[in-house]
């Protein structure tokens, strides 16, 4: 078997997710972007939008 593919990466990231969630407060985390669409390359980036349950909290 190869490397794992750009999604099982992200799968593999996202399943530790709901403890940092918990920790700071995250209500929704979305992924657009490249990867999302299929469109993605080596040197594509993640794009990640946080929001966040307090909104006078940032990180």
């Amino acid at each position: 078997m190869g490397q794992p593919s750009v999604r099982d990466a992200i799968v593999s990231s996202i399943q530790g997710l709901g403890a940092l969630a918990e920790r700071f407060g995250i209500r929704l985390v979305i992924q657009f972007g490249s990867t999302v669409s299929g469109t993605s390359h080596k040197k594509s980036d993640l794009d990640v939008a946080v929001k966040l349950i307090d909104p006078d909290v940032s990180l």
